[in-house]
């Protein structure tokens, strides 16, 4: 900021109901057509069940993140590694904000579910937030980074595995959620 002292820096911060981000980032691990990300041949050989008995490659290929702590993963069930994905992200951007004065000056907080349920008027609130005028290009805007189309409540296909692995990790995780603004008491009722 010393470069451009007088720029105005504004933030949008996208959150997103904390399951379904597990259930997207467990579709993008099993995709075929895949978010490979870190090739780990030579350095470790993954054993995640669920995933490294899919193809032989996935012995190998490492999706999205690498977190630290990552390495304690290399043996666990899927649905684990995609939790501890969503955790360690989630809690390095509020640490993050929590440490920065730059994020006291001017944010936006958007929901994922409100992007599915009333594109154009998020759309319009983010434009409004940027002083920019509304890309009505965006209502036509092609689907790209995703496994199948958006939709609320795919993650449910997924809740008797997705509920307990929630409640069943630290506490740490259950806070997290409710700090996000989703309550794990409403868990039933997430989008």
């Amino acid at each position: 900021f010393k470069m451009f002292p007088e720029a105005e820096v504004k933030f949008i911060w996208l959150g997103r109901n904390p399951l379904a981000s597990v259930n997207g980032l467990y579709d993008g691990w099993l995709y075929d057509r895949g978010f490979y990300s870190h090739n780990m041949k030579g350095r470790t050989i993954l054993d995640i069940k669920g995933y490294s008995d899919t193809y032989e490659w996935s012995k190998w290929w490492w999706n999205f993140d690498l977190p630290p702590g990552w390495e304690e993963y290399t043996q666990a069930k899927l649905q684990e590694v995609c939790l501890f994905q969503w955790y360690t992200a989630n809690l390095t951007i509020e640490e993050w904000l929590s440490h920065n004065w730059i994020w006291t000056m001017s944010r936006l907080s958007v929901r994922y579910e409100d992007l599915i349920t009333d594109r154009v008027g998020t759309i319009k609130e983010i434009s409004s937030y940027l002083r920019i005028s509304y890309p009505s290009l965006v209502e036509d805007a092609p689907i790209v980074q995703a496994t199948e189309p958006p939709s609320l409540g795919r993650w449910k296909k997924r809740k008797q595995m997705l509920i307990p692995l929630l409640f069943d990790s630290a506490p740490d995780k259950l806070e997290l959620c409710n700090r996000m603004g989703y309550d794990p008491s409403d868990v039933e009722v997430w989008k």
